[in-house]
């Protein structure tokens, strides 16, 4: 409905002219008395002259909501992302909690077994020694009876004799060797200096912003001060400190609302985009993420099959599931479906490139190499090594395949022509040789190796000699499972409970 517009000198009388010079609406009696000598045109000619004015003005107040409504957005997927920070940092708060707590309380169960063991070994010499003794007790009251008799029948041959017979009993009644108590009883020392720091130093620290000072979660108890202790011309000074290589980034939960079960993430890879693919075998879904942790698409593969792998190769997704690889785009479109050599509960997979797609083949310890259009283009396998069961694997930028021998629990590096350059079984930490147990493997843009054990990551130079370790639970991380590097040569961590974290690395 039309709004009516009356003049206000004259209530009740519409309005026919706009007075230019004191910019008002006016009405024809105030245009022949009062405005009778200012600049005035009709309403009809001014609202043809404003109406351009006024479109454009209500283009820009539509620029400017969109503007705001984009900038809304902006600050929902920022809270979200905040409240995904949150749930990441509490999460790995919890696990390093659960992993120093049993750490400690496998300490005290190893050290009250060991202290168990050690008095039920002092218990068994107590009891010989007990039996010995209750033996020469009961032999010495037989032969006192034994000689009082002979002393009351009154035979003096008898009583001759008896003498040595005493004497000899009386030489065997040695006590036996009982252990020292003094010497033998167990004590306990505590490691004062570690319980003090436990205690009065913040295991965590957070910080709120890049540029922010770091703040602990709590204050450190008050101490009194301590004199400074004289030194010593024999005092070891201290080990040098490992150099941190990773920085945690961010994180995320890749649990969905609608997921029917919990996550349980068995592959990742990530686009030249940014794009990071997870396979989820408990919810059968391949999840694509920006790197951030925002959602972006679920895809499913046909006959509701569970995936397992995943390698992006030339922007097509290959996953495999069971004995069959598919290749799919990057919208979840199917391209084709391909039938695996072998029956093997699980095939892994790595992208060489945008060339083609490695897939191991399990206990046939050997590749099987297919192109973008699904034709095996070489099956490679390494000459003279008698392996177990190949598992994880990466290809590096001389195409060189790293895999992992789950069975044989080693590292194995060889070229497309099956030539074997090293093997890895154990790697030497502090002059200490250690076998490994390696499991998810992947190199960044140096061709570094990374491999994932239970609660650590290994960080192997280029040829396959170890170097350190890059993560541990130290470092507050949890149970990695699977790694992959993005195309910003950041770590990408798949942990046990379906976080992602992902890590700034400097492995120079």
């Amino acid at each position: 409905m039309q709004k009516m517009i009356y003049c206000q000198g004259h209530p009740g009388t519409l309005v026919d002219y706009l007075c230019k010079t004191c910019n008002s609406v006016i009405c024809s009696s105030c245009s022949s008395h009062v405005h009778t000598k200012h600049s005035k045109v009709s309403l009809a000619k001014a609202g043809a002259t404003e109406r351009s004015t006024v479109m454009n003005l209500m283009e820009r107040l539509k620029t400017d909501t969109q503007s705001l409504v984009q900038q809304e957005d902006d600050i929902a997927q920022a809270m979200e992302g905040m409240k995904a920070t949150e749930r990441s940092l509490m999460s790995m708060i919890e696990c390093t909690l659960a992993e120093v707590i049993n750490n400690l309380m496998k300490q005290g169960d190893t050290i009250k077994d060991t202290l168990s063991d050690y008095v039920r070994g002092q218990e068994e010499l107590y009891k010989v020694a007990r039996d010995d003794l209750q033996l020469k007790i009961k032999k010495a009251k037989d032969t006192r009876e034994f000689s009082q008799g002979v002393l009351d029948s009154g035979k003096m041959r008898e009583i001759v004799c008896l003498r040595s017979v005493v004497e000899d009993q009386i030489n065997g009644l040695q006590a036996p060797r009982v252990p020292d108590d003094k010497k033998t009883r167990p004590s306990l020392t505590i490691n004062e200096s570690l319980k003090s720091m436990l205690s009065h130093s913040n295991l965590f620290s957070v910080t709120f912003g890049e540029d922010s000072a770091a703040k602990a979660l709590a204050a450190p108890a008050k101490r009194k001060p301590r004199k400074k202790p004289a030194k010593s011309p024999l005092a070891v000074a201290p080990l040098p400190q490992p150099r941190q290589r990773a920085w945690n980034l961010h994180g995320f939960d890749t649990e969905l609302c609608d997921d029917e079960n919990d996550a349980k993430l068995t592959g990742v890879s990530v686009s030249n985009n940014g794009i990071i693919v997870v396979a989820d075998e408990n919810n059968s879904l391949l999840k694509c993420f920006i790197d951030c942790g925002d959602h972006t698409i679920s895809i499913s593969l046909p006959d509701d099959d569970d995936p397992c792998s995943v390698a992006i190769f030339d922007d097509t997704i290959a996953c495999s599931s069971g004995n069959r690889l598919y290749m799919l785009d990057m919208d979840g479109t199917m391209l084709r479906k391909l039938l695996l050599r072998g029956s093997e509960s699980d095939y892994h997979l790595a992208a060489y490139q945008d060339e083609y797609v490695a897939v191991s083949e399990g206990s046939m310890c050997s590749l099987s190499l297919y192109d973008i259009n699904g034709k095996m283009i070489n099956r490679v396998k390494p000459c003279g090594y008698e392996g177990v069961r190949f598992h994880y694997l990466a290809i590096n930028s001389d195409e060189r395949f790293i895999v992992a021998d789950y069975g044989k629990k080693c590292i194995l590096i060889f070229d497309r022509d099956g030539y074997v350059f090293t093997t890895c079984d154990q790697v030497n930490m502090n002059g200490v040789g250690r076998a490994i147990s390696p499991h998810s493997i992947c190199t960044d843009e140096d061709d570094n190796i990374m491999v994932t054990e239970r609660n650590r990551i290994l960080l192997f130079w280029p040829g396959g000699d170890f170097r350190e370790e890059l993560l541990t639970t130290a470092n507050g991380l949890p149970k990695p499972r699977i790694i992959t590097v993005d195309n910003c040569n950041n770590l990408v961590v798949i942990q046990a409970n379906g976080f992602i974290t992902v890590y700034q690395l400097d492995l120079s």
